[in-house]
């Protein structure tokens, strides 16, 4: 990789002549820049089509910005940052975001299905049914009991997976 150092008038505007004006004040500054030079191989097709896009870049103009926002790209992307990329094609992190969301979609329908078709198909068990005898067990009475007595539930997971099942057929 190649230094280059070359002075660059900062004087202000400059005639065809290469005059500035004479109440301008003269200073020149030394700016550095890297000159970063690589060959394409012609005989890959891949690179055969790079060197036809460069050439049209030059053409336009384009080439230098268009390499400045590439490596930028790439190197956000390498320390796993999408900002770049966000910044340069908005269009396409929409359109991964709207695919990412349709598949966590997706996947929410199949777990529900599954689960659906488990409790539908789970059987109704028995269990032991809390109940109340002289008083409420939140309040002050000293004579209140809890009382378990056996009894048949409802499955309320079944009743769930009704509830919602127009949802995600």
């Amino acid at each position: 990789m190649k230094i280059k150092q070359t002075g660059v008038n900062t004087s202000g505007v400059h005639h065809k002549s290469g005059k500035s004006h004479r109440d301008a004040p003269q200073r020149r500054e030394t700016r550095l820049q890297v000159q970063v030079r690589f060959n394409l191989n012609l005989r890959h097709d891949d690179e055969k089509m790079l060197a036809d896009d460069v050439a049209y870049l030059r053409q336009n103009r384009q080439f230098r910005p268009t390499i400045i926002k590439a490596l930028k790209l790439f190197f956000d992307l390498k320390d796993g940052y999408l900002d770049v990329l966000t910044e340069l094609f908005p269009e396409v992190v929409e359109r991964i975001q709207r695919n990412a969301q349709n598949a966590e979609i997706e996947a929410l329908r199949r777990e529900i299905a599954e689960l659906k078709a488990r409790t539908l198909t789970a059987p109704v068990a028995a269990h032991e049914t809390p109940s109340v005898t002289n008083g409420s067990p939140f309040g002050t009475a000293k004579n209140a009991t809890l009382k378990l007595t056996k009894g048949i539930a409802v499955s309320t997971g079944k009743a769930f997976a009704n509830s919602i099942g127009g949802y995600f057929d």
